[in-house]
């Protein structure tokens, strides 16, 4: 091997070959193989060799771009010589990586075509290569002469979106999904950098400066739609619209494994994302819900603060329509919560109720508690106009609401004059009670109680007047108790 090093320092090119030739004959591990070639390369490029005919002819020469970013002149010569050692001793990756170095990109293609080499040969020696030379837009130009469609690059370009997405290089990824016209996955990744999972600067929780992202979804989303109704017209449709299920919005189902609760359609043989046309315009209508949304809570100012402060999202990401139900909640919570008059966001909150069908109750009741908790209590009386006017005539709903609010006032011995207010409001008697019983009216929930004559909540009240020291009322308690039981027995029943 030192003496084949000789020969090239000496510019004996024959000579070394035939040093190399017995060396690489004894060398059977790969990956010493591998360390030899590159040593090789190094002496061979290191070696001032620039002839003046190769200074005065430019198409003599091949120019490189060292990882130091200065241009540097390599010789004909030299060029034959480092692709000899790589294409006789090396590794497909080498060889291709070498073509990219030198700028000779559409051959780097040629080779990984026609010597069918591995997605990974594609990634490591011709994606990393042309990011890292700032030559990535050559490399789709090249990539589209072998044809428009992409088809022959599928799995590559598969293996390169998986690649991007493990590294979390999100920015060159979304210009690899435009480039072979992924619209869905694309608009995915619009998503993404908009509720900061993609790594983009600013604020996560801030996704207002982010809205153009969504945009970007909306139109990828719109184009797909668009070609789809196009292709059912003409019958001929270039890629898989054969789908199982929903897709997911989030990065890691698109290109990882599928959960139980995560699911993504089948692509079948196509590389693209292919929905179904009504799973596509589903989530167009998600995408122009969540846009409505950021505009409103950016409208709300201030408030939109408090909101998202008082909301059950992710401690560290903001809550959108592209989570769980759950935080589609929250996101519906933050809208009334956002609102210093209640009817101008609960038409949007009840739309995002409806259109998700989302737990109305739960979520009117936890803005009814914030609401209260912040003492915002016209805003409290607003939701439930609200709620009447929408057309639920839900009682359960209404009590859960002022129920939720009283719970909050009872704990302020100052507020408990203002909790009454809404007691009167509660229309079941056994809310009633419960409400009186949190504010410690026991005398009040006794009279409620017996005016329905409900036994078991007497029962109750008379146990907590007991436990409180509260004699006269335990003592009216027992009476009417016994008075209740001397009925039953006369009446020959069983108490």
């Amino acid at each position: 091997f030192r003496s084949g090093m000789a020969c090239l320092k000496a510019r004996m090119y024959e000579k070394a070959r035939e040093q190399f030739s017995r060396c690489f004959n004894r060398q059977k591990d790969a990956n010493q193989r591998q360390q030899l070639v590159k040593a090789i390369l190094e002496q061979i490029r290191s070696t001032p060799f620039i002839t003046a005919e190769a200074i005065t002819d430019p198409k003599s020469v091949t120019h490189v771009m060292r990882r130091s970013g200065s241009p540097t002149l390599v010789d004909p010569a030299r060029f034959d010589e480092c692709r000899h050692y790589i294409k006789t001793y090396g590794s497909d990756t080498m060889l291709v990586e070498f073509y990219v170095q030198h700028n000779c990109v559409k051959k780097a293609c040629h080779i990984i075509l026609e010597k069918r080499c591995s997605p990974i040969v594609f990634v490591e020696g011709l994606l990393i290569p042309s990011l890292r030379n700032s030559c990535f837009r050559d490399l789709q130009e090249v990539m589209r002469d072998f044809g428009s469609s992409l088809d022959v690059w599928e799995k590559h370009l598969t293996a390169s979106c998986q690649y991007l997405a493990k590294k979390r290089l999100f920015a060159v990824l979304y210009k690899l999904q435009v480039f072979i016209k992924d619209y869905i996955r694309a608009s995915y990744t619009c998503i993404n950098f908009f509720t900061g999972e993609a790594g983009r600067s600013g604020s996560k929780l801030d996704v207002y400066p982010r809205l153009h992202h969504l945009e970007k979804a909306l139109s990828h989303l719109e184009t797909y739609i668009g070609e789809y109704r196009g292709a059912e017209s003409t019958q001929s449709w270039p890629l898989s619209v054969k789908t199982k299920k929903r897709p997911s919005t989030t990065q890691r189902s698109i290109y990882d494994d599928v959960s139980e609760d995560d699911t993504q359609p089948d692509t079948g043989p196509g590389f693209r994302l292919s929905p179904s046309l009504g799973d596509a315009r589903r989530q167009c209508h998600v995408v122009r819900k969540q846009i409505e949304v950021t505009k409103y809570l950016h409208e709300c100012g201030v408030f939109a603060e408090v909101a998202h402060q008082s909301s059950k999202g992710h401690r560290d990401m903001p809550a959108t329509l592209f989570g769980s139900s759950n935080t589609k909640s929250s996101v519906a919570s933050q809208v009334l919560l956002a609102s210093q008059n209640i009817e101008n966001g609960f038409k949007l909150a009840f739309t995002l109720i409806q259109d998700f069908r989302l737990n109305a109750n739960k979520i009117y009741a936890n803005v009814s508690r914030t609401f209260a908790k912040q003492r915002r209590l016209r805003q409290v009386d607003q939701l439930l106009s609200c709620v009447k006017k929408s057309g639920l005539n839900d009682s359960r709903c209404q009590e859960e609401i002022l129920m939720a609010c009283i719970n909050v006032l009872a704990e302020d011995r100052k507020e408990i004059k203002t909790a009454e207010k809404f007691i009167d409001m509660l229309t079941s008697d056994d809310s009633k009670i419960n409400a009186l019983i949190r504010c410690q009216k026991l005398k009040n929930a006794y009279l409620v109680a017996i005016r329905g004559e409900r036994v078991e909540q007497v029962k109750r009240i008379a146990k907590l007047a007991a436990e409180s020291r509260q004699t006269a009322i335990a003592d009216i308690c027992e009476k009417y108790l016994a008075k209740v039981r001397e009925e039953t027995l006369y009446a020959g029943g069983r108490y």
